[in-house]
């Protein structure tokens, strides 16, 4: 994984910019005293999470992927070393409890950028809570509700696709209290929410799209632009924006906790880590 700058061969600022912040805390799931845990990546994407929690945590007993890889061009999974294949697995299909509970109780769970695809959101955290293990952690990434970008055109095309239809997210995203009420009435309890995201990458990762948008031709630049993005991403391991246009929360299974709304049977995803 090009020696952890970026998960693989993308341009997306956005996705190597998450890499980073997430890459950073995916010690709050390895760091609970166990000797053997268990791992669930629910939207796993092409599994880069997934593959790096097996190369970073030795006393990871299983680190199992799931997603819907053909509904939106997410592409294949990315081929699991020799040495790591007795302790990742990657399925394709979207997540739920009955899927997942054949391959036991999960310590810990991770949880990219997919409540925004989820329309009974409530249920679906409901459905992970019920597949952990009473002390189980999860780590969550959601982009934030009233974003700001400096570039209007970028912002107003995503409002128009998730009006019309046409884009995977089935809301803009989470305001700070709405997130940590949801979680709670889900069976979790938040350690820490803080935003992501800030003003400079909020200007970053418009430029990217922008200059993505105009096709091709801009290509060299945003190949010369890249390593600037790196360090950008480096740098917001350390950076802390007062706010943001994204949340990242570490919670814990609560199991006192009761849900006001039960999973739906066979409730899954769908989603592109683009």
């Amino acid at each position: 994984m090009f020696f952890g700058l970026f998960p693989r061969l993308t341009l997306s600022s956005g996705a190597i910019i998450r890499w980073h912040i997430v890459k950073n805390h995916l010690v709050w799931l390895g760091d609970n005293g166990k000797s053997a845990w268990r791992c669930l990546d629910v939207g796993c994407g092409r599994g880069e999470y997934v593959l790096e929690m097996a190369r970073r945590f030795s006393s990871v007993q299983l680190v199992l992927g799931m997603d819907e890889m053909g509904r939106h061009s997410v592409g294949r999974f990315l081929p699991v070393p020799y040495n790591l294949r007795t302790r990742v697995r990657l399925m394709e299909a979207g997540f739920s409890p009955e899927l997942a509970a054949p391959h036991g109780t999960f310590d810990g769970a991770l949880c990219i950028d997919v409540l925004e695809h989820i329309d009974r959101d409530e249920g679906f955290l409901s459905g992970l809570a019920s597949v952990m293990s009473s002390e189980g952690r999860i780590l969550i990434h959601v982009p934030a509700r009233g974003q700001r970008h400096p570039l209007p055109g970028v912002w107003r095309k995503y409002l128009r696709q998730i009006e019309q239809g046409t884009d995977q997210h089935v809301r803009e995203g989470y305001e700070r209290e709405e997130l940590v009420g949801l979680l709670r009435r889900a069976g979790w309890s938040v350690q820490t929410i803080q935003p992501t995201f800030g003003w400079c990458a909020a200007v970053w990762t418009d430029l990217d799209a922008t200059l993505a948008e105009a096709g091709s031709a801009t290509m060299p630049l945003r190949i010369a632009l890249l390593p600037l993005t790196i360090l950008g991403g480096w740098l917001s391991r350390y950076l802390r924006p007062r706010s943001g246009n994204g949340w990242l929360v570490l919670a814990e299974r609560n199991p006192f906790a009761v849900s006001d709304q039960q999973q739906a049977p066979g409730s899954s995803i769908e989603r592109n880590k683009a």
